[in-house]
């Protein structure tokens, strides 16, 4: 497990909360970074499939810190994890993924995805807003996060 995750998942201090292994599924109708639309579609094609929420924690990328990506994939009735989101051909990052259903709570019509969030190389977290600057955030608040989306 890289060091980012355990930062990012003791930060949260959730119970629910953890790292999760997520394998790549290929869905003949998915984009890359559609990962909303991807599973709602999918899920509109199998009835018996869940959706699920939480991040991917990027590669450590020194003075530019670890990238935290909200994300949403698919789990089957077995309870294993998919991700169907095709990746960004010129992303050459490797990602773990963290289970945070938390997130599934703020989705609405307007706003599927909070905004990126990124641990810094001094061990703070930032938020990444829609102008492109980095806020510093202490604590973790979706609806705050959400919000930032729409700014």
């Amino acid at each position: 497990m890289k060091k980012a995750t355990r930062i990012f998942v003791n930060w949260l201090n959730d119970e629910k909360v953890k790292s999760v292994e997520v394998k790549p599924m290929k869905f003949e109708y998915a984009k890359p970074n559609e990962c909303f639309q991807n599973m709602m579609m999918f899920l509109d094609y199998h009835s018996d499939w869940t959706m699920h929420s939480g991040g991917l924690i990027g590669d450590y990328l020194g003075e530019r810190g670890t990238a935290i990506i909200p994300h949403f994939w698919v789990v089957d009735a077995q309870r294993k994890h998919f991700d169907i989101t095709p990746r960004n051909s010129k992303d050459t990052q490797t990602y773990e993924y963290v289970s945070d259903y938390n997130i599934a709570q703020f989705i609405s019509k307007e706003v599927q995805l909070p905004v990126p969030l990124k641990l810094n190389s001094n061990g703070e977290f930032s938020a990444l807003r829609k102008d492109g600057t980095f806020e510093l955030v202490e604590k973790l608040d979706y609806g705050y996060l959400f919000s930032l989306s729409t700014q």
